[in-house]
């Protein structure tokens, strides 16, 4: 990088990677420093998945910053499951896989039911299935259970999600280094 980066980010995790990602496909000059290499903590051995509901489903709550967050990122993360791999080269691994929340109890099925219908009015993806269509989704499933609330999930591969990041933020500019910031020192208002 010649000229002076207008963003300097510290740590090439997911959120350094991603935050690069998008400041460097907007035109600015982003500078990313790095103690050790692109996704080697937490971010790189991540199970990466992505729950397109939220938690707030389970306090009776669709509307949390939570849930609403959940809703953005998984659509986001849709989104970039088919840009990604185009953009970069790289195979993220994204794939869909709804999480199935089982019901065996006659209370169960009343409780679960109440909240598929509840998540189905917040425009989430949601379905209440039950006997066949249930099995067909997860064949090794008990057959003892009354139904299940299906709900949208994904997955993707932390690692190289991290990396294709980065290399798109490459490709449009962003410059990385290896070594260790110990500290900051402000210049005026910056």
């Amino acid at each position: 990088m010649t000229a002076k980066p207008d963003v300097v980010i510290v740590g090439a995790g997911v959120m350094g990677c991603g935050t690069a990602y998008w400041l460097s496909k907007a035109g600015y000059r982003v500078l990313v420093v790095e103690k050790e290499s692109i996704a080697c903590g937490a971010s790189g051995v991540s199970a990466a998945m992505l729950d397109a509901v939220g938690h707030g489903a389970q306090e009776g709550t669709l509307t949390d910053p939570l849930s609403e967050l959940a809703r953005a990122s998984f659509k986001l993360h849709q989104e970039l499951g088919r840009l990604l791999p185009e953009e970069s080269g790289i195979d993220i691994g994204y794939r869909e896989n709804p999480t199935i929340h089982v019901a065996f109890t006659p209370e169960e099925v009343t409780s679960l039911k109440a909240e598929a219908l509840a998540l189905q009015q917040q425009d989430a993806s949601v379905q209440w299935l039950e006997g066949a269509p249930l099995w067909e989704l997860e064949p090794r499933l008990n057959r003892e259970a009354l139904g299940g609330v299906v709900t949208p999930q994904a997955q993707v591969i932390a690692y190289r999600f991290v990396l294709a990041l980065a290399r798109v933020a490459e490709q449009h500019g962003m410059e990385m280094r290896h070594g260790e910031v110990v500290g900051l020192e402000k210049t005026g208002s910056r």
